[in-house]
């Protein structure tokens, strides 16, 4: 997904917060669909760490979800550079998304859905709330 994004950390200075909290949003799906594609298991690498992954799949949505309320610029950076630390929360949230979207959508339309959400990551989370309310025991996102 990224080879077309305009992901750049020289250029964060220049945008504005909300552009700024987009392309984190964007990024988070972008490297969950990365660890899916490339087979890693983010449950054993967690694991290994001593983390019971179950619980910090409900731990990264939670630090997610704080995310997305973030105003400032110096808390997104800061959150942007906690999070995607050692395959961290929002990898952990990217890649339960892409997971649940695929499965749900089909690689076709999520394909179409990724090309729209280079301008507005914000219906990544509209369908995957769609595909929560289908099924209650996905994480949930609140936007």
């Amino acid at each position: 997904m990224s080879e077309k994004s305009d992901w750049s950390d020289a250029e964060q200075d220049s945008i504005s917060n909300v552009a700024l909290r987009n392309r984190i949003i964007f990024k988070t799906i972008d490297e969950g669909l990365a660890v899916l594609v490339s087979g890693q298991s983010l449950k054993t690498h967690h694991e290994e760490q001593g983390r019971k992954y179950d619980k910090f799949i409900q731990e990264s949505f939670a630090v997610f979800n704080n995310f997305t309320a973030v105003k400032s610029r110096e808390e997104l950076e800061k959150t942007k550079n906690e999070e995607f630390q050692n395959m961290g929360h929002f990898y952990v949230v990217g890649n339960e998304i892409t997971q649940a979207l695929l499965n749900d959508e089909g690689i076709e339309k999520f394909k179409r859905l990724v090309a729209d959400a280079r301008s507005d990551p914000m219906k990544i989370f509209e369908l995957y709330k769609a595909i929560c309310a289908k099924n209650p025991e996905l994480p949930r996102i609140e936007l």
